[in-house]
C-alpha cells in the first residue's frame, strides 16, 4: 500500500474491476477504518452530475467490488443526498471475504474439531491468509439451522468461538486474525512502532502533535492511547501491530497494542491510531448454547463434562516423581490447558539449548506478553518479573500458577550454581510438584516433585489478566 502522503492514493481504485473516471475531481471525502471490534469499511461520497448520472450508472450496486491496494470490499449501503454544489452519493463498502463468511448460513456440523485448525480451513476457503493462535483446544463446532430472520453465518460461529476462547477475532485487507493480544504481542516478524513525546515542542518526527491518553476506571484492562502518525509508512500500521511509546509520558509509556486504524485516502490527514494494553478478554460462555442429547444423557447420570470436581491425574516422569494418589491435577481450565499443551515440548530455546528458564519465559509472554530475562536464581528478585508477579514468601503455601524459585544447590553448572525456576501445579507441603524444564539435563517440558530446600520463594501473577486466566 502507498504512503498516506501520496497524492495518486485515489487513482488506484478500481469498482468491479473498472476503474472511476475522473475519481478525483468527483471524490470529495474517503476513508478506510480496520478494527478489532468491527469488519474493515471504506466510505465515499461523490459529486455527482446534476442528473445523478453516477448513481444511474449502478458502478456502487449493492455487492459491486472495490478494490484498493490489497484490501477488496463490498459495496454493502448507497445514499443520495443534496450538497453544496448539487447530487451527492454515499458509499459504504465492508470486506469482501468477511461478506463471504456470512452468506455461508444454513445447518451445519462440523463435529468435534480442532479450533485453530477449523479457523484456519474456514478462512482458506475464503481466499484469506491468517494468523491464527494455536493450542485453542477442541470443541464441538456447529452452525445452527435459521430460523426466521436470525440466519446464524460461518462469521457468526467465528465470532462466538472468539467470546467463548477469550481471543480476538478481526481482519484487514486479506488477512483473518484469530488469537490473543498477549500471543500477537509475542508473535516472530510482527511490526513494532516506536514513538517518543517528551514536550509540546519536542516529540518524535512522525507523531502529529500529543498522545491522548486515558487512564480508564479498571487499571491496564481500560487503558487507552490515541495518536496521530504522519510518517511515510503510517498507512502499514495494522490492529494487532505493537506500539512502544517512551519519553516524558509517565503512565502512558510502554507497550501498547494497536486496536483500530483509520486511513485518510487524502494527503491533509494522518493515520488515527488507537491502542489498548495486551490484556486478553474474558473468556464468555456461549450464548444461548443448545446441550446436546449426548450431554443431557451425562447430566443425567451426574456425569456431565462441565462438573467442575473432575480433577485429571499425571504422573510424573521426572526422578523425583509422585505416585497417583499425590498427583491431582489442580488449577484453572486455563492453567490445565496451558499445562497440557506445553508437556512434552522445549520452549523458549535460545543460544543455550533447553533451559527452566525457557519454559517460565514462556508462561510470562502466554500471560503478559513480556519475555524476562535471568538465570533461575535471578527470577525470585528481577525487577522486571516484578512488575507483573508478586513475590511470595517460601514459608507460604503456593498456588497453582506460582513460580517456583530456587538458589543453589539446583543448576549446578561448571561449579557455579545457576538456580532452578517451575512452574508450580499443586504444593504437597515440604515438596512441590511442577511443571518444569531441565537446563543440566537438556530435558524437554516434564512433570517433577521438587524439595523446598533453597527455595528463595514464589512468583504470583498479578493483575486482572492473571485472575482471569488462573482463578
Amino acid at each position: 500500500m502507498s504512503s498516506t502522503l501520496s497524492g495518486a492514493k485515489l487513482k488506484n481504485i478500481t469498482v468491479s474491476g473498472s476503474s472511476i473516471k475522473n475519481i478525483t475531481e468527483t471524490c470529495i471525502s474517503a476513508s478506510l477504518k480496520v478494527s478489532i471490534s468491527q469488519v474493515s469499511t471504506m466510505n465515499f461520497t461523490f459529486n455527482d452530475t446534476l442528473t445523478l448520472g453516477l448513481f444511474r450508472s449502478n458502478s456502487f450496486k449493492a455487492g459491486a467490488t472495490i478494490r484498493y491496494g490489497g484490501w477488496s470490499v463490498a459495496v454493502t449501503q448507497v445514499k443520495t443526498q443534496g450538497g453544496a454544489a448539487g447530487p451527492q452519493l454515499q458509499v459504504t463498502a465492508e470486506s469482501s471475504f468477511v461478506r463471504k463468511l456470512r452468506r455461508q448460513t444454513g445447518a451445519k456440523n462440523w463435529g468435534n474439531q480442532d479450533v485453530a485448525a477449523w479457523v484456519k480451513n474456514q478462512a482458506r476457503a475464503a481466499g484469506m491468509k491468517y494468523w491464527v493462535q494455536p493450542g485453542l483446544g477442541k470443541r464441538q463446532i456447529m452452525r445452527e439451522k435459521p430460523e426466521g430472520n436470525n440466519r446464524p453465518s460461518t462469521w457468526d460461529v467465528m465470532t462466538e468461538l472468539a467470546r467463548e476462547l477469550g481471543v480476538w477475532l478481526f481482519e484487514y485487507g486479506d488477512r483473518l486474525v484469530f488469537a490473543r493480544p498477549t500471543w500477537l504481542m509475542a508473535r516472530p516478524g510482527r511490526s513494532v512502532w516506536t514513538v517518543a513525546w517528551n514536550s509540546w515542542s519536542d516529540y518524535s518526527p512522525s507523531l502529529e502533535g500529543m498522545p491522548v491518553y486515558d487512564a480508564g476506571e479498571d487499571g491496564r484492562k481500560d487503558e487507552k492511547l490515541s495518536l496521530k502518525l504522519i510518517s511515510a509508512n503510517g498507512d502499514s500500521v495494522r490492529p494487532g501491530d505493537e506500539l512502544t511509546l517512551s519519553g516524558n509520558v509517565g503512565a502512558a509509556g510502554g507497550r501498547w497494542i494497536v486496536v483500530s486504524c483509520d486511513y485518510p485516502l487524502t494527503v491533509s490527514q494522518p493515520v488515527g491510531v488507537q491502542c489498548e494494553r495486551p490484556v486478553n478478554p474474558e473468556k464468555q460462555a456461549r450464548s444461548g448454547s443448545k446441550k446436546t442429547a449426548s450431554a443431557k444423557r451425562k447430566e443425567a447420570k451426574g456425569k456431565s463434562k462441565t462438573k467442575t470436581t473432575t480433577k485429571r491425574k499425571y504422573r510424573s516422569s521426572g526422578s523425583g516423581g509422585s505416585n497417583s494418589s499425590n498427583s491431582s491435577f489442580t488449577g484453572s481450565l486455563w492453567f490445565r490447558r496451558w499445562v497440557a499443551n506445553k508437556i512434552g515440548g522445549r520452549w523458549g530455546v535460545e543460544g543455550y539449548g533447553v533451559q527452566c528458564v525457557g519454559l517460565t519465559k514462556q508462561y510470562a509472554r502466554d500471560l503478559f506478553g513480556i519475555w524476562p530475562r535471568g538465570n533461575g536464581r535471578d527470577w525470585y528478585y528481577g525487577a522486571t518479573q516484578r512488575r507483573y508477579f508478586t513475590p511470595i514468601s517460601k514459608h507460604a503455601s503456593a498456588r497453582p500458577g506460582d513460580i517456583a524459585c530456587w538458589g543453589a544447590p539446583y543448576g549446578k553448572i561448571g561449579g557455579r550454581y545457576y538456580g532452578h525456576v517451575a512452574i508450580v501445579i499443586r504444593d504437597n507441603g515440604s515438596t512441590v510438584y511442577c511443571i518444569t524444564q531441565s537446563g543440566t539435563r537438556q530435558k524437554a517440558a516434564y512433570y517433577e516433585t521438587f524439595s523446598k530446600s533453597g527455595l528463595q520463594g514464589y512468583l504470583r501473577p498479578k493483575g486482572q489478566t492473571a485472575r482471569n486466566q488462573l482463578k
